[in-house]
């Protein structure tokens, strides 16, 4: 954008930036059509209405999200505030989420909104009900992508370990921390490896 001889300054208070648009500067004026210039989006409308329309029910009950999801859980935005779905879901329809607390699922499903399958909880009751029902993966060993090791590297540690050789050269060997070999010698960690 060229701006033009003697053009005015920006009307946004504390801004110094010549205008381009509508008495803004581009900054302010981009800002202004896209989340006002307070910096909060803003969403006009009934709350439940517009969380029951971004939603398909299951044939389990479920509301499932259709907009906007990361990690599985639906994204939105509530009062100017982004939130998980779930969350706007419980806040709109049942009450406010107390300090300290999180809504969980008692259905499993990530992409659910409907507040009778949600239920007020903490992070041990979250990893219980994961566990029971078993969507708890552990990856062990080398089938966990970030390990470095395989289960024969392990046998292999402790056994120089054993036979005398040091930490440091085991570390160096191994191509691995001096932590990590001490953690595996100790077998605090690989536990699985016999």
């Amino acid at each position: 954008m060229r701006f033009k001889r003697g053009a005015d300054i920006c009307k946004v208070e504390n801004c110094h930036k010549l205008t381009t648009d509508k008495g803004y500067c581009r900054q302010h004026y981009y800002r202004s059509r896209t989340r006002g210039l307070e910096g909060k989006y803003t969403i006009v409308g009934d709350d439940a209405a517009r969380l029951r329309g971004n939603c398909q029910v299951d044939k389990n009950g479920c509301w499932i999200w259709i907009r906007s999801c990361w990690n599985g859980y639906g994204k939105t935005i509530l009062k100017g505030k982004a939130m998980q779905a779930h969350r706007a879901s419980w806040k709109v329809f049942v009450n406010d989420i107390p300090k300290g607390r999180q809504v969980n699922h008692k259905c499993h499903v990530r992409s659910c909104i409907n507040p009778s399958h949600l239920y007020l909880g903490d992070q041990k009751q979250n990893m219980e009900d994961m566990k029971l029902a078993g969507r708890e993966r552990k990856l062990r060993g080398s089938e966990n992508g970030s390990s470095k090791l395989k289960e024969s590297d392990i046998v292999q540690i402790r056994d120089l370990s054993k036979e005398g050789s040091s930490a440091k050269q085991l570390a160096k060997t191994f191509n691995t921390c001096l932590s990590n070999i001490r953690q595996i010698v100790s077998r605090n960690t690989w536990k699985h490896v016999g």
